[in-house]
């Protein structure tokens, strides 16, 4: 199968999990990409593709809201601006990644953060200070 039908498979949201699993091993990049994208990737997918050493793939599983939270959290220190910004507005990035995010030297991630849902929606309850702390309590236990 040539590449851009492989491409079309992995972005096809119909695609069987099983088949994305074997998408994602592929060797072409763009085929890897729309595996990270497509909602229908196994978890255990998108934790590989989440080392990908392109950094639009690792973008792209950032941004899936399949991605397993210590994926996440592992891609909030990213090289890439891109990858940290995917997880800073990925509505399902865990708190206390978020709040790691914010206290960060770089403005745009932070402003990001900012507009993440989950963040917004603490802040207007003015609860985010106490659940950041409260999570990070029940971290340590």
């Amino acid at each position: 199968m040539h590449a851009k039908e492989r491409e079309k498979l992995a972005w096809n949201p119909n695609t069987p999990p099983e088949t994305l699993a074997e998408l994602g091993r592929d060797k072409d990049y763009g085929v890897r990409w729309n595996v990270a994208k497509n909602t229908n990737t196994p978890p255990e997918t998108l934790v590989e593709l989440g080392r990908d050493e392109e950094y639009d793939v690792r973008r792209q599983v950032a941004w899936n809201r399949n991605t397993p939270l210590e994926t996440l959290a592992e891609l909030s220190i990213d090289q890439d601006r891109g990858v940290r910004s995917n997880v800073a507005g990925n509505p399902n990035t865990p708190l206390e990644t978020l709040a790691e995010l914010s206290r960060g030297q770089d403005e745009w991630i932070r402003t990001v953060v900012a507009d993440n849902p989950k963040w917004k929606r603490l802040k207007k309850a003015g609860t985010l200070d106490l659940v950041i702390a409260i999570s990070k309590y029940l971290k340590i236990l």
